[in-house]
């Protein structure tokens, strides 16, 4: 891994799936019976394109319950080179109040696309990261 020494790095976090298996095929879809999938967790630092957190699972694991797992992974690999995340960014499959108020824990900007039938409690909306984005 590359030296973070005195950097800010910004986070990506996405996943993606495979499936297990092509055999039988047929009679999963005959019989309705679930398929298998395996579902990479990745983080990303943003500058230099470098893994700094990856997680495994099965496909009833949601991304938001990996979500603290990837950027805890990623503030130990960046502070061990000497770098700080400053921000964690992903899509809205990590929208969650757990996943912000765990960001607002390690001071780390959020960056997490918020769903359309997002309701916004303000009581709930930290705005220690508001002021830091002025």
């Amino acid at each position: 891994m590359i030296s973070y020494k005195d950097k800010e790095v910004v986070v990506y976090l996405d996943s993606s799936g495979a499936k297990v298996t092509n055999r039988g095929e047929w009679m999963r879809q005959k019989w309705k019976v679930r398929r298998g999938w395996i579902k990479v967790h990745i983080a990303v630092d943003d500058q230099n394109k470098q893994v700094v957190g990856i997680g495994a699972t099965d496909e009833s694991i949601s991304d938001t319950k990996e979500f603290k797992n990837l950027v805890g992974q990623s503030v130990e690999n960046v502070e061990d080179k000497g770098g700080e995340v400053v921000q964690a960014s992903a899509d809205g499959a990590y929208d969650a109040n757990d996943n912000f108020e765990f960001l607002e824990a390690h001071n780390i900007i959020p960056a997490i696309k918020i769903r359309k039938n997002a309701i916004l409690k303000y009581d709930v909306i930290h705005t220690s990261f508001f002021a830091r984005l002025v």
